[in-house]
């Protein structure tokens, strides 16, 4: 097994202490949410960054949960349009939620 460096021992710490402090934050996620932020911390990201690389109106990072929330809705929009035999623009609009 391989060792940690003290650097990656400390970006460790931090992350799982980032990810506490950001759960709080957040309160009520659903259980395949938290399963699914809880692997992308685990793999060194943090929980304020998304595997998407969605960002906010402001040009920075949306954070996992809110990027997880908006590519489900936007799902959701296209599969409802689908249904009802017409494409709708869902438009580029940038949603971003702060905690």
């Amino acid at each position: 097994m391989k060792k940690h460096t003290e650097f990656e021992k400390e970006r460790i710490e931090y992350l799982k202490n980032e990810l506490k402090e950001y759960e709080n934050r957040v309160g009520h996620m659903a259980a395949d949410e938290r399963k699914g932020l809880r692997k992308w911390v685990a793999s060194g990201n943090s929980a304020y960054n998304n595997p998407y690389y969605i960002s906010c109106e402001d040009g920075g990072p949306m954070d996992y949960i809110s990027a997880m929330r908006v590519t489900e809705e936007m799902h959701t929009e296209i599969l409802a349009s689908r249904q009802n035999g017409a494409v709708q623009d869902i438009g580029q609009e940038s949603i971003c939620v702060y905690f």
